[in-house]
């Protein structure tokens, strides 16, 4: 698996402290670029905290503190993102009732298990056997049932994680 860092800024000096901002791909561990640092800086280093400001299409800007989820108990649950809207840039299938009911056994779903209309605002992928990576299985009202893979039957989709 390569990962990639696209950038790294030097965001302050304090001391023998260095903050960095770092945009990296998944898989990227910070905690490794402060050891490699140090290491050749000859100057040993470590991580000392970390902070995540962005997690796929998540940034700060939707997060809600603990202490407001605390104090508030309707702007926590305001806060809660669907199931439906996780992954929005991974390809949708939206599946029949009976599609919907082979995800929930695990089942691999084909052609037939396609439902022919889709929910409004849906970019669903008609051919599974075109996909090469992951895809969000949507049930007939378009919520988030599962994802899946390529199966090894061409033309039909595996359930890797079934959410019903």
């Amino acid at each position: 698996m390569s990962v990639t860092a696209y950038a790294i800024d030097v965001v302050g000096f304090d001391g023998d402290t260095v903050t960095l901002r770092v945009d990296c791909s998944a898989g990227f561990y910070v905690r490794a670029l402060a050891h490699d640092l140090g290491e050749r800086l000859g100057a040993g280093a470590h991580l000392a905290a970390l902070r995540r400001t962005a997690s796929g299409d998540f940034t700060l800007a939707d997060a809600l503190s603990l202490e407001s989820a605390e104090r508030n108990r309707d702007a926590a649950r305001a806060a809660v993102v669907p199931l439906a809207q996780m992954l929005p840039r991974w390809p949708s299938v939206v599946l029949t009732d009976e599609g919907a009911r082979r995800v929930a056994h695990g089942r691999d779903v084909g052609p037939d298990d396609i439902a022919a209309r889709v929910p409004p605002g849906l970019q669903p992928v008609r051919a599974p056997d075109a996909i090469g990576q992951g895809v969000r299985l949507l049930d007939p009202q378009g919520e988030l049932i599962g994802i899946a893979e390529p199966a090894q039957s061409p033309g039909f989709l595996h359930p890797s994680v079934v959410l019903m």
